[in-house]
């Protein structure tokens, strides 16, 4: 294999988002108040998409994020079907709806495309705790 005259391949260039999702973590955690999480389906204000690998369709497929919580620094969101239009209705408690098969997703950590997400929930979180 052929490196570059710094003796590196591309996929040594591709930058860390460590300080974006740790920023991210500290804003959604310092913002979601006593229910823990921060609702995100407020229409007036730009959607957050995440991009989530579907094993029975064997691709990714857009999501849009209802919800961001912050636990033991790590980031999670709740996703529902961009082409469902149904609002969640979150109780007092964890909005975890029963038969939920997705329930709240680890950004970083399971089946949905980190960069894109993390930068989506970035860009747009502040909209829905800041007026």
């Amino acid at each position: 294999m052929k490196k570059d005259k710094d003796g590196m391949v591309p996929v040594d260039y591709i930058p860390s988002l460590d300080w974006l999702y740790q920023k991210t973590c500290e804003f959604v955690r310092d913002n979601q108040g006593e229910k823990g999480f921060i609702d995100t389906q407020d229409e007036k204000k730009d959607t957050i998409y995440a991009f989530v690998f579907d094993e029975s369709e064997e691709r990714g497929v857009e999501m849009e994020v209802v919800g961001v919580k912050e636990e033991n620094d790590e980031l999670f969101v709740k996703v529902v079907p961009v082409s469902s239009h149904e609002k969640i209705v979150f109780g007092d408690d964890d909005p975890k709806e029963e038969g939920d098969e997705h329930g709240w997703l680890s950004v970083k950590y399971s089946d949905i495309y980190y960069y894109t997400t993390i930068i989506n929930i970035a860009e747009s979180i502040h909209e829905y705790v800041l007026d």
